[in-house]
């Protein structure tokens, strides 16, 4: 009964009291939320999805005093090869600080809100997901280069993304975009490798109890603290006994969804300067990471390893900084492979290198990556069209 859930849906959203919000599957926008919204001091742009008979669609919404719109755009998914499908719709914004802090690297923040296929249980439909992913991670790198904040802007993706294991989701992109990487030379998004928060259920039905909502965000500038959920709400989160039953909406509970809300802060430059070095060293001696680092994180890693600022960096900076990330499998002999691998032109302890020296290790070892995982048969099968065995460029043009 709308009626009755209509004034639950605007009581949660003032209770959750966030800063953005995604929304989804969203109607009655113009009409209803959107002067509901502005009474609670939150601008917002909503988009509709684009099948006829569907009224409803993505919202992002932002608290006034906070943020004000620098830019936005929707994005339309095509969800076959001829582009003629097309169900579903992403919204993105790019939101600037009304004051800056201090404490953020930042003044600015992109934001998208989407809703991906149908049916989370269905690996046919993870195809389709896949699709809409890729073009996803896409429009949200032009965005970015468009408004010159590819490197140095975090970026937050909500919605309901229908995927009971986003890893796989994840696993599929990282294939793809390797293969962009290798084939036509270009960095893949800044933005393609994000952290998810582990947040609770968030759908419960007569077949199912699972999570297909997700926050993803940059995890070089942003630290999930801590994950919040409406009161009403930890009664069904908590005894899985006692909600296997539960189904949603409810007397209580007005959407089909339980709402989550997340609150992040920003790193400081120092904690950015570590995460990229512990990366890098990682992946200079396992090739274990998911992606190679962009330049920029490179740069943040060698400023970890370089304290004085200095273009030039010791053996002994070396070796030192590497007991200081704290990696615990890491051996003394590892770490002078590390010196030896970075001061190859006079190794030793009186050894130095420069930040083109770390540029000219990274690319040494790309030709190792990436390497084997757990996923692969599940990256073939989504990609390898032709049966060839093997990830090739042309069996993967359709994701576009």
């Amino acid at each position: 009964d709308w009626e009755k859930r209509a004034p639950k849906i605007v009581d949660t959203i003032r209770d959750l009291d966030t800063d953005v919000l995604s929304l989804v599957e969203l109607d009655k926008y113009q009409d209803f939320f959107q002067p509901r919204l502005e009474q609670m001091g939150l601008d917002s742009v909503w988009t509709k999805r684009p099948r006829l008979s569907s009224h409803d669609g993505c919202a992002i919404c932002w608290k006034r005093s906070k943020f004000e719109l620098v830019a936005h755009e929707s994005l339309t998914y095509k969800d076959d090869t001829t582009g003629q499908r097309k169900d579903r719709v992403a919204l993105i914004v790019l939101l600037r600080f009304r004051e800056a802090s201090p404490q953020n690297q930042s003044t600015y923040l992109i934001f998208a809100s989407t809703h991906l296929a149908r049916n989370p249980e269905s690996m046919k439909q993870n195809v389709i997901r896949l699709r809409q992913t890729a073009q996803l991670m896409l429009a949200l790198k032009d965005f970015a280069k468009r408004h010159e904040c590819e490197s140095d802007v975090p970026a937050i993706i909500a919605g309901d993304m229908n995927a009971a294991c986003l890893e796989s989701m994840r696993a599929m992109a990282v294939a793809y975009f390797s293969l962009r990487v290798v084939e036509h030379a270009e960095p893949p998004p800044p933005l393609w490798i994000m952290k998810d928060v582990p947040t609770p259920s968030t759908s419960f039905t007569f077949l199912r109890r699972i999570r297909i909502d997700y926050l993803l965000h940059s995890e070089m500038f942003l630290a999930a603290e801590h994950v919040r959920s409406p009161k009403s709400d930890l009664a069904l989160l908590g005894d899985e006994q006692d909600s296997q039953h539960a189904v949603i909406p409810d007397d209580i509970h007005p959407s089909d969804h339980l709402p989550v809300a997340v609150d992040f802060r920003y790193k400081t430059q120092e904690e950015v300067a570590q995460d990229c070095a512990h990366q890098f060293v990682v992946f200079l001696l396992t090739g274990d990471i998911p992606r190679p680092l962009f330049p920029h994180e490179i740069d943040a890693a060698f400023s970890y390893f370089s304290k004085d600022g200095s273009d030039m960096v010791s053996a002994e900076q070396l070796v030192e900084g590497t007991k200081r990330l704290g990696i615990s499998d890491l051996t003394t002999e590892a770490r002078i492979q590390l010196r030896d691998l970075l001061c190859t032109a006079s190794p030793g302890l009186d050894a130095s290198c420069t930040l083109a020296t770390f540029y000219e290790a990274l690319q040494s070892q790309l030709a190792h990556w990436p390497n084997e995982n757990n996923d692969k048969p599940f990256i073939l099968k989504a990609f390898d069209q032709m049966d060839s065995n093997g990830l090739r460029p042309a069996s993967v043009q359709w994701v576009e």
